[in-house]
């Protein structure tokens, strides 16, 4: 038996429920100012749960993960639960 595995290092993991597709292109909802800002992503391996994120956001960035699919470029967010 072979198996194949796909190994990253030194790269961004969201939960794979914060990706939203919309048209086609993936956006993430990212913090700043107490505003949602949304940010196209190109993603990479995938687990189910989780996705690798290869570009669209940085290290830091606080994701929103929790009710993306509510919110819009611009609304002002409230921070309930931080990690």
């Amino acid at each position: 038996v072979k198996l194949d595995l796909d190994r990253a290092e030194d790269t961004i993991v969201v939960p794979s429920d914060a990706v939203v597709d919309r048209d086609d292109i993936q956006i993430v909802y990212i913090v700043e100012d107490d505003r949602a800002v949304e940010r196209q992503v190109q993603t990479g391996l995938d687990t189910g749960d989780r996705v690798q994120i290869v570009s669209g956001i940085s290290e830091g960035d606080k994701v929103i993960v929790e009710g993306q699919q509510y919110v819009s470029h611009g609304v002002t967010v409230k921070v309930v639960r931080g990690e």
